[in-house]
């Protein structure tokens, strides 16, 4: 759970926000939010938080609930120059764990696209390995209705109007 002092400590984030939708402040995971304090720094532009802490609206196993670690968040970054590739690969290096890219998500009737981020416990497999199944994926619109797909280069192509690493609109 954040605490004052870790709010305190944010560079770029704060509680009581006008335009980050944070659902319950005090209930989001402390290593989270610094982990997006820090990723912020790295890119070097704003990022908005559509949603953080949720009570419905996700599936039963969503990191958005206190239920389930409280560790997740929804971004759009519009002021983020590079291409969606580097994107994923910038939100990797801070460790977040769960990454689902959306490429139709807007900001101010603008499509930039956003990502689910999220820093969820990462399970061991019967082999004693990490599974890093699930944890990467796009949610995408297909007929108008949105669906989930594996997070591939492929899949880049195909639903995010991917051309010369740029988003089209």
């Amino acid at each position: 759970m954040a605490t004052a002092a870790t709010w305190s400590k944010l560079r770029y984030f704060k509680k009581n926000s006008s335009y980050d939708k944070w659902g319950d402040p005090d209930a989001i995971f402390d290593k989270h939010l610094f982990r997006l304090d820090d990723f912020r720094h790295w890119i070097g532009t704003a990022i908005y938080i559509n949603h953080g802490v949720k009570t419905s609206g996700h599936s039963q196993k969503s990191y958005h609930y206190v239920q389930n670690g409280a560790c997740a968040t929804d971004v759009v970054i519009p002021g983020y120059g590079a291409d969606m590739f580097q994107l994923i690969l910038d939100a990797t290096r801070f460790g977040f764990t769960g990454i689902g890219y959306y490429p139709h998500w807007q900001f101010k009737g603008r499509r930039v696209g956003g990502l689910h981020l999220d820093s969820r416990p990462l399970k061991l497999g019967s082999d004693k390995t990490i599974e890093y199944s699930h944890s990467r994926w796009m949610g995408v619109m297909i007929e108008g209705v949105q669906q989930y797909v594996a997070l591939t280069t492929e899949n880049l192509k195909t639903y995010a109007n991917f051309e010369q690493g740029k988003v089209l609109p």
